[in-house]
């Protein structure tokens, strides 16, 4: 409840309007196909189950509050993932308070003036966050193994960023062969595994090409992550001055 609200409190326009992707590609598609072709439609060069599925939830009502539920269904989801942090992060951090905090982390992340928080279109890069903590984390009871593996594996259908955690999936087979003395694979990374498995192997035969036609200059990126990052959130006034220049320009 608390990672929706300080979702709302940072990103109020976004339970209003429509935001990139949701609107244009993700709403639309599902009006036009229903629920289960967008999900084998690549958006950016991958695919992202996730938000597909949830996504026609929308189209279930008047256009007028679709904005609204793709929203709520976000924060929802935000919710969750911020739950399965505290639960999880249980093995390393031992104070409630520690857990708590880094599950604020994808909620607090200062990218309002680079990119919406509020869409459905970009909870895989939120749910990397608890993806990580999964793996380093304990499964003690049938229930929380069930919601991590359900998790992590979602997460690797929704995002090839995920195959970037396979450090930490070697740490966990390390940790439970010297803790446990076994060799078999926690359930946590068979689902990691079967995710991002599924996910490659869509990108290799069913997606578009990726456009790589834009700038993508390590000067472009410094001067995005010091202009929208560093000034929009931690400088007064920046977003004002920052519209202006842009009008001028």
């Amino acid at each position: 409840m608390g990672a929706a609200v300080l979702l709302w409190a940072r990103a109020p326009f976004a339970s209003r309007n429509f935001w990139g992707e949701d609107g244009a590609l993700l709403f639309a598609q599902a009006m036009e196909h229903g629920w289960i072709k967008p999900i084998t439609s690549s958006l950016g060069g991958y695919f992202l189950f996730l938000p597909r599925v949830l996504s026609p939830v929308a189209t279930l009502g008047p256009l007028e509050v679709a904005p609204a539920v793709m929203f709520s269904m976000c924060a929802l989801v935000l919710g969750w993932f911020a739950v399965t942090v505290v639960l999880a992060g249980d093995r390393h951090l031992d104070q409630p308070l520690s857990r708590v905090a880094l599950a604020f982390v994808p909620v607090l992340l200062p990218i309002v003036g680079f990119e919406v928080i509020g869409g459905l279109a970009n909870l895989h890069f939120l749910m990397l966050c608890p993806a990580a903590v999964i793996l380093v984390g304990r499964q003690e009871s049938r229930g929380r193994q069930v919601n991590d593996v359900a998790l992590i594996t979602m997460a690797g259908l929704t995002s090839p960023l995920t195959l970037g955690l396979a450090p930490l999936v070697a740490l966990r087979l390390w940790w439970d062969w010297r803790v446990y003395q076994t060799r078999s694979p926690a359930p946590v990374v068979v689902g990691w595994a079967l995710g991002i498995t599924v996910q490659l192997a869509m990108i290799a035969t069913l997606a578009e090409d990726r456009d790589l036609s834009s700038d993508r200059s390590v000067a472009k990126a410094g001067f995005l992550f010091l202009e929208r990052v560093v000034s929009f959130n931690l400088l007064p006034l920046w977003p004002g001055i920052s519209a202006a220049d842009e009008t001028v320009g």
